[in-house]
């Protein structure tokens, strides 16, 4: 042969060596479903090492190939190889959420559905986490459970090559042995065996102020209220906090849907992503995403639906503007506490709020949801009583009140008049009123009034708490007054 035949054929080899060893460096990607059987084989693998030494073998350079798994970590653990067929079979319990441990339980929980109001059109968009194998050697775009094994493929070739023993002056022929290092990418899909959780919460609590009531004060509110809606850019300026509970599964398995649930819950709205509205005109409010990112259903009077079509984990407290993983909740009705038709008993609304994944079939949680209301100031108290009280404007003769504001209840002692001899410190009459506010708020101080200066503090005294009026100086019928009228107040 001449030296230009010889060139090529070494060029040709060159270039096979090089095939060869960048086929060795491409890892094989596999698929596995997590919490697969015991036993189980992973398909492919056996063929593709196989498939390796094939051509070896066709021009009878190899003469025997073993597998060998290399044991380099946890996940290696789960698997035993075949040492001859190269057959990957399932040794351990394969949990995705264990293995992938890197996952943020607190990023990317969120809800990522909507619903249309035909209630038929579900959304799905998958949530953004932030998986990675456990050995980091890859970053994966679509947020994969990915982690590595390695297996060690050994030869030995019909080439036989001499050597002398030591101090004998033998020969001896040996066998060479070839090793080669494959990668193998082990996918694992994720399926619905985790159900959304709270990190250690039985209950979610927040508080809100009470809407001050617009009736009219000098009455008790008894008439049930028609309830218009809050603006909505005010409500959320008050929104607060609650956590969002997280699933560790992926995609639809891992996106969770929340339901408000309870009397009073079609009160409130939840909503987990705010941006600042960035309008020259009004860019002190704060809305969702878009007119179109939190669509709320009401399945019924004491239901309500969350959806957020949001892909973002960017979640940003409209109040301060930073990020937070928190779901906010603010009211969309007034809540005036003191209203016949109020939801809550005692300034208390007992919520349950339902975290549901959309697996199929999907998996469900629930947490209590206890939202009380901080009462405000905003009625007086009113006077009554059952025994002797009459309404100015109802009871009485116009010419009997002239003088008197309406509204007033008045108090007679029970006989009508009192007798002249009556000691010091008798009773009069019994004061009772009450406050519909609450703490604080419905405590009451009883006394004169003070836009009403008449003999009658000189006579007689008004207990602060009790409300008794008692006799505090002698009566005399023929050389002092013979009648009073006077106003109390309770503050």
């Amino acid at each position: 042969m001449n030296k230009g035949t010889i060139l090529v054929i070494i060029l040709l080899y060159i270039i096979f060596i090089l095939i060869v060893q960048s086929i060795h460096d491409i890892p094989l990607r596999v698929d596995i479903i997590e919490e697969c059987p015991t036993g189980s084989i992973i398909p492919g693998i056996a063929e593709y090492l196989q498939q390796l030494i094939s051509r070896e073998q066709i021009k009878g350079l190899i003469q025997t190939t073993t597998f060998q798994l290399i044991n380099d970590g946890i996940f290696s653990n789960l698997f035993s190889l075949d040492s001859n067929t190269g057959r990957l079979i399932v040794n351990g319990r394969i949990d995705r959420e264990a293995l992938c441990s890197s996952w943020d339980n607190n990023a990317g929980t969120s809800a990522s559905v909507g619903i249309n109001s035909n209630m038929n059109d579900i959304v799905v968009t998958q949530r953004n986490s932030n998986l990675m194998n456990a050995n980091d050697l890859l970053n994966s775009p679509t947020n994969e459970c990915l982690q590595a094994l390695n297996v060690l493929i050994i030869t030995r070739t019909n080439q036989e090559s001499t050597h002398l023993t030591a101090g004998a002056g033998e020969k001896h022929s040996e066998t060479p042995v070839e090793t080669a290092r494959i990668l193998i990418h082990v996918i694992i899909h994720d399926i619905n065996d985790n159900a959304p959780r709270w990190h250690e919460n039985s209950l979610l609590h927040v508080s809100f102020v009470e809407t001050p009531s617009s009736s009219n004060n000098n009455g008790w509110n008894t008439v049930q209220t028609i309830l218009r809606p809050i603006n909505e850019n005010d409500a959320i300026r008050n929104a607060k906090s609650i956590d969002r509970a997280y699933d560790p599964d992926m995609g639809q398995n891992g996106t969770i849907v929340y339901r408000l649930i309870g009397p009073g819950a079609d009160y409130f709205r939840l909503a987990d992503n705010f941006h600042r509205k960035t309008n020259n005109d009004n860019n002190d409010q704060y809305h969702s995403q878009s007119n179109t990112d939190l669509l709320i259903h009401r399945k019924s009077d004491l239901s309500m639906d969350l959806y957020n079509i949001n892909n973002n984990n960017n979640n940003i407290n409209p109040m301060t503007g930073t990020h937070e993983t928190s779901l906010q909740i603010w009211p969309i009705l007034p809540l005036d506490r003191e209203t016949k038709d109020f939801a809550g008993q005692g300034g208390v609304y007992n919520l349950t709020l339902l975290a549901s994944d959309l697996g199929n079939p999907p998996k469900s949680t629930s947490i209590p949801l206890l939202i009380t209301l901080i009462d405000v100031n905003d009625h007086i108290p009113q006077f009554h009583n059952p025994i002797n009280q009459y309404e100015v404007n109802n009871h009485l003769n116009s010419n009997n009140n002239n003088n008197l504001e309406s509204n007033y209840v008045i108090y007679r002692p029970l006989n009508g008049n009192l007798r002249e001899t009556l000691p010091i410190g008798s009773f009069v009459l019994q004061l009772n009123a009450s406050d519909q506010d609450d703490g604080l708020h419905s405590k009451l101080v009883y006394g004169f009034c003070p836009c009403d200066r008449n003999l009658a503090q000189n006579y007689f005294k008004v207990d602060s708490i009790t409300g008794r009026i008692t006799v505090s100086h002698s009566l005399d019928y023929d050389n002092g007054p013979r009648q009073f009228r006077f106003k109390v107040s309770s503050i």
